[in-house]
This record gives C-alpha cells, structure tokens and sequence, in this order.
C-alpha cells in the first residue's frame, strides 16, 4: 500500500441529472426511484464521501481547504428539476455544516 499523499485543496463539484443531455426535465411524479437515487448519490452522497475522505486527511495534517462547486438550483429551484435542485440545496448545507 502506498502513503497517504497530503491532501491541500479539494474541490467538491459533481452535476448528474436524471435526463441528462435534454433541454427538458421530468416532471415530479414522472422520476423512477431508480432516477430519483441515482442523482441523490451521485451528486449529495458523492460530495459527502469526498468531503469527508478530505477533511479526514486535512485535519490529520492541520491545514486544507475543501471547494464546493453547487448551483443556483439550490438556491431557487426550476420547474422540473426536482432531483437536482434537492442535491444542490443538499450540498450548500452540507458545506454550511462541514464550515
């Protein structure tokens, strides 16, 4: 096993939507379960998990920066896009929460 390598900056940024590459979304009650958890883990469980591998290394070695890249969506959700507006405003808090 190789050493663990510091770890300065870390930049937390994922974007997966459930219809992605479409200039429209789904409408709530259209998402599968299937679509609703693969957005959720991608974009709220992915910037959880890499947060928290970051700030594990960070504070063993007493410095580092964690940089969250989110959207508008989680600020004012659109039309449509209920999955990805919910994992935007998810990681704006998670970030408010690890600060």
């Amino acid at each position: 096993m190789s050493p663990i390598t510091p770890t300065d900056v870390t930049r937390v940024s994922t974007g997966y939507h459930a219809e992605p590459g479409r200039s429209y979304s789904l409408r709530t009650e259209a998402y599968t379960d299937e679509q609703w958890a693969a957005t959720l883990g991608t974009n709220l469980t992915g910037a959880f998990l890499t947060a928290r591998e970051s700030v594990r290394r960070m504070l063993a070695q007493g410095s580092g920066t964690l940089l969250f890249t989110a959207s508008t969506n989680g600020l004012r959700g659109h039309p449509n896009y209920a999955d990805y507006n919910a994992t935007k405003a998810g990681v704006l808090l998670l970030m408010r929460t690890i600060a």
